[in-house]
């Protein structure tokens, strides 16, 4: 294995630990969503970008803002989501100046799965449906 994650590991004492933290926030997003039907946000921390397969992807880069950031910094929104067992569905917003698709990630509370995906119907019917780019066949 390689990579920045190859040599680490953790005792189950702090495996314990983490999950405790987890469980507290799948409380808390629990919470939210009795007053709350979905959480709307970034899919990514960017619109779209060139692929870029060079040196291994945990090296990899791309400019954010003005400024450089590790290319798996843009991930975060999408792994959140995941690590307190909350479904989520990507579906397409609009697109930037420049042509690049856009999407919003619609999360919904455990088990909601049904809602989300109800959520993106609504959306592709009464807003935007998937736009294939140039080319895609």
């Amino acid at each position: 294995m390689r990579g920045p994650c190859a040599r680490r590991s953790l005792s189950h004492r702090d495996w314990l630990a983490a999950n405790e933290t987890r469980h507290r926030m799948r409380r808390a997003w629990a919470e939210f969503f009795t007053q709350y039907d979905l959480l709307l946000c970034p899919v990514a921390g960017t619109a779209a970008f060139p692929h870029d397969h060079q040196g291994e992807r945990h090296e990899r880069t791309l400019v954010v803002n003005g400024q450089r950031v590790p290319v798996t910094d843009h991930l975060f929104w999408a792994g959140y989501s995941g690590a307190f067992f909350l479904p989520s569905t990507a579906a397409p917003c609009g697109f930037t100046p420049g042509g690049l698709p856009v999407g919003v990630q619609i999360v919904g509370p455990q088990y909601g799965d049904l809602k989300c995906l109800a959520f993106a119907r609504l959306l592709e019917r009464e807003f935007q449906a998937f736009v294939p780019p140039p080319g895609y066949a």
